[in-house]
């Protein structure tokens, strides 16, 4: 025999009679948990038999068959009896040591007098759904998610990650999310579930990263302009394009603006003479990891003057200008608004972010360990930072991934020959030298 027992407000009668016994009726609220009555079948009309006891009646039955006998002294809270056949008691303990292992309840629990602790805990909160929040415990070996309202578990999915992910479903909303059994969601939600769960499987990094807002900040005016001119005439040597500066700040989130500023400092003075240069970029922080966040914080202007950030920066720009006026030949275009800088996000190498006609070719500079992806001094780096800068100019013509993309991308890269190369690497030393 298994007995739940409990010290609460009882269940009247006319409930057992009107709500208990008669399946699909609940007297449950919104955001309580509720299986529309399949929990009764499962602890008493699966069973040999079962008793119930609460305020002055014993309700004893068998089946959809029982009998209530009232008068008898009242008792505070509810008892429920189920008498099972064929299962040991190291059976039945096993069972419900797994059912709870799964939970993270706030109630204390005991077992056999010991207290149990050997909870499913959150830990560290990766990210959310628009019906409840994702957390993530890399310390076990489960190769689990499960799916919760208030830390009682519902059901389990397997995943080829090494920990435990769980779903906690808001209990506001959680019959309506749930099907009625309470081992799977309701079609509204599946989509969603199932879109996470293909990602998780496919890249569990990016799944399980924290999100937050997104920031924009323009430094300086970023924005500048590749213009066609008309054709040269004979003799005269004038650049198919300028690149001029648009002192005016594309749409953004969150601006800051770093301007030329006059120093005194000696050793500063000797470096960079009377002036500081302006710096004309954009940064987009798109990523939730702390180390990440961290790290971007050395990007920001007053950090960023003298170091390699910097030279990562004028190589990553001059690469841009150069795949920006080979797309200007391949493609007819008349002129091209553009701003460079930096990314934070979990995913890409960098974006091209498009706003109001002003296309944003950023460069992630950062590994997914926060620590830096490009080493200016090895061999190969310019040609990196090319490849890069010509897939994110093809972007200004096609967004997405297609034949179109593709189209582009070979028209530019076609274009490319060793002197860009080297204009990359002179750049970067010119500001070495600095």
């Amino acid at each position: 025999m298994v007995s739940f027992v409990d010290d609460g407000p009882g269940m009247p009668v006319d409930v057992l009679r009107n709500v208990y016994f008669r399946l699909g009726a609940t007297t449950k609220g919104v955001g309580d948990i509720g299986g529309f009555g399949r929990a009764r079948i499962v602890t008493c009309f699966a069973h040999d038999s079962y008793t119930i006891e609460s305020f002055d009646y014993i309700a004893r039955g068998c089946g959809a068959a029982y009998m209530i006998t009232e008068g008898v002294p009242a008792r505070r809270g509810c008892s429920v009896s189920v008498v099972v056949s064929h299962r040991d008691e190291r059976w039945l303990r096993d069972r419900l040591y797994d059912c709870i292992s799964s939970c993270q309840m706030a109630q204390e629990v005991t077992i056999d007098g010991v207290r149990f602790q050997s909870w499913a805990y959150r830990h560290r909160k990766a990210g959310n759904l628009s019906f409840g929040s994702v957390h993530v415990n890399r310390s076990c070996c489960a190769h689990e998610i499960l799916v919760r309202v208030r830390g009682v578990a519902m059901f389990s999915h397997y995943t080829s990650l090494k920990g435990r992910v769980i779903l906690e479903i808001d209990p506001d909303i959680s019959r309506r999310v749930l099907t009625s059994n309470r081992d799977g969601l309701a079609a509204d939600y599946r989509a969603e579930f199932d879109q996470f769960m293909e990602k998780l499987s496919a890249d569990c990094e990016s799944a399980l990263s924290e999100r937050c807002a997104p920031v924009r900040m323009d430094y300086g005016a970023p924005t500048r302009s590749l213009h066609r001119h008309s054709p040269a005439a004979p003799g005269n040597d004038a650049p198919a394009y300028s690149d001029t500066v648009q002192r005016s700040a594309v749409d953004m989130v969150c601006a800051a603006t770093y301007s030329c500023c006059e120093t005194t400092d000696s050793k500063d003075g000797a470096r960079w003479g009377a002036t500081r240069p302006e710096l004309d970029y954009v940064v987009f922080l798109d990523s939730g990891k702390p180390a990440i966040r961290r790290r971007a914080s050395k990007f920001s202007p007053e950090n960023i003057i003298g170091t390699v950030h910097e030279r990562l920066l004028t190589g990553w720009t001059t690469a841009c200008e150069i795949a920006l006026n080979i797309l200007m030949d391949v493609r007819p275009l008349d002129s091209v608004h553009y701003a460079t800088g930096f990314v934070f996000t979990n995913d890409d190498q960098a974006v091209c972010l498009s706003s109001n006609g002003t296309h944003s070719l950023l460069l992630n500079p950062l590994t997914q360990s926060a620590k830096l992806r490009f080493r200016l001094g090895r061999d190969g780096t310019s040609s990196v930072l090319l490849a890069l800068a010509c897939h994110e100019a093809a972007h200004i013509i096609e967004s997405y991934h297609n034949e179109t993309h593709t189209s582009v991308l070979t028209d530019i890269m076609s274009k490319i020959s060793p002197r860009h190369y080297r204009k990359i690497k002179a750049a970067l030393r010119k500001k070495r030298a600095i």
